[in-house]
C-alpha cells in the first residue's frame, strides 16, 4: 500500500501520486535535529508491510565514525503509526540524547 500525508494524516494512495508526493523533501520530512557529528530524522516512509501500517520512522545517524556516543546509537530506529506518535517519539529520542551529554543541538524542523 502507498500512502501520501495530508493534513498530517495518511491517506492510501496510487503509485503514481506517491511518486509525485515524494519528489519534495519537505513532504517527507518531520523533524530534524543535529548535535555536533550525529543527528536524529524522522521521516513519512509512504509505504509499509505492517498491519496497522507504520508509515512514520525516527532513526539516529553518525556523521563521524570516531564519535563513539554518537555511532553507539547509530542503529537506533524506532517506527509509528500517526504523525502525533512519530513527533512525541522524536522529541523523546532528542530529550533521551541530550540527557546522556550529546552535545551541541542545531535544530532543523
Amino acid at each position: 500500500m502507498y500512502y501520501k500525508l495530508v493534513d498530517k494524516k495518511p491517506i492510501e494512495c496510487t503509485f503514481e501520486q506517491w511518486c509525485r508526493f515524494f519528489e519534495y523533501e519537505d513532504n517527507r520530512r518531520i523533524a530534524l535535529n543535529e548535535f555536533n557529528d550525529w543527528f536524529v530524522s524522522t521521516v513519512f516512509l509512504g509505504l509499509s508491510m505492517y498491519n496497522p501500517p507504520l508509515l512514520f520512522e525516527t532513526m539516529v545517524g553518525c556523521n563521524n565514525p570516531g564519535d563513539i556516543l554518537g555511532c553507539s546509537f547509530a542503529d537506533y530506529q524506532q517506527r509509528y503509526e500517526t504523525y502525533n506518535e512519530a513527533v512525541e517519539g522524536h522529541d523523546a529520542t532528542v530529550k533521551q540524547l541530550k540527557a546522556i551529554g550529546a552535545g551541541y543541538e542545531k535544530v532543523n524542523k
